[in-house]
């Protein structure tokens, strides 16, 4: 699953952190991709104004950047396996189960196998209303609230049906014919309604430990503030307990320190701005909170192993 070798073109707003739209992802897969063969074809609706895209993708991934985008995003593994990070969860896809990524969350895709292939679709937070008019709960449905990871599992049976409704949107796309507008929008309600179904089932057992609540809510507040906060002791004082307590707590549940999860996110995001945006280092460190760019330089060079300006030229 190939989606981001090129560099996409750059975005320009300052004072935002900027969001991919459908059409500059599919501008930044269409020229390379086709001709690597991860991409095994691209079905939309409007070649002018996309809101919606399918694609079916294959093929091995030896690198990828962070990615954050203004679409919705539902991956189907058909076969092969994938790992996920989405925000501070980490999730591994094989066959037969799916993640949905709310648009606005920051994810990367690692260590894809040769032979992983996925179904993928993206939407516009708006297309549901162009549609259909039924539903209104689209946020419930894709958000991830504390405890609620990006990752869905099902068995064959179950599926097989979501690989149909895609195959039906695929035929949709081809056809264009009457109504073929609202067959997508309610074969998308579906398989979301589905996804949901399944997730809820998996939320339900085993319960969550108070060991695994206090981690939640720990990442949580590290996705809501990791641009100003970046000490384990910020973060303890926030939910009203040690340092110490809460350093055991992440080391006996996930085998990494909390540290560990402060500075992978504050990376994660600087990567994304340097490889999608066009702000500067001394404007990255600045929107990272960082007294100095010499301060940021450091701390992503420890991390990484290369400079800010290093890692962006290495996309270029």
């Amino acid at each position: 699953m190939s989606l981001f070798k090129s560099k996409p073109k750059l975005i320009q707003e300052k004072n935002v952190i900027p969001l991919l739209s459908i059409d500059k992802s599919l501008e930044a897969i269409s020229s390379e991709d086709f001709s690597n063969g991860s991409v095994a074809g691209i079905w939309s609706l409007d070649p002018v104004d996309r809101q919606f895209a399918l694609l079916r993708t294959k093929g091995n991934e030896h690198r990828t950047v962070p990615l954050r985008c203004e679409y919705h995003s539902i991956i189907l593994c058909l076969a092969g396996s994938m790992e996920l990070q989405c925000g501070q969860y980490e999730c591994a896809l094989v066959a037969n189960t799916a993640v949905v990524v709310p648009a606005g969350e920051i994810y990367s895709f690692t260590k894809v196998s040769s032979d992983n292939s996925t179904w993928t679709i993206w939407f516009n937070k708006g297309f549901h209303e162009d549609t259909t008019s039924t539903v209104n709960d689209l946020e419930d449905l894709l958000s991830l609230s504390v405890g609620r990871t990006p990752l869905i599992t099902t068995d064959e049976a179950q599926f097989n049906q979501w690989i149909r409704w895609c195959d039906q949107i695929r035929a949709q796309c081809e056809l264009k014919e009457k109504n073929y507008l609202q067959i997508v929008g309610h074969s998308l309600w579906l398989l979301l309604y589905s996804l949901d179904r399944s997730h809820s089932k998996d939320l339900a057992v085993p319960a969550i430990s108070r060991k695994d609540r206090m981690f939640q809510e720990f990442i949580a507040l590290v996705e809501h503030h990791f641009q100003q906060r970046r000490t384990v002791m910020e973060y303890a004082e926030l939910m009203h307990i040690t340092a110490k307590h809460l350093s055991e707590t992440v080391k006996k549940v996930t085998n990494h320190t909390a540290l560990y999860f402060i500075q992978e996110r504050i990376i994660r995001e600087a990567q994304y701005l340097l490889v999608h945006s066009s702000l500067n280092v001394k404007q990255i460190a600045n929107k990272l909170s960082f007294d100095t760019p010499s301060h940021f330089v450091r701390f992503f060079k420890h991390l990484t192993g290369q400079t800010p300006l290093k890692y962006r030229q290495s996309f270029s």
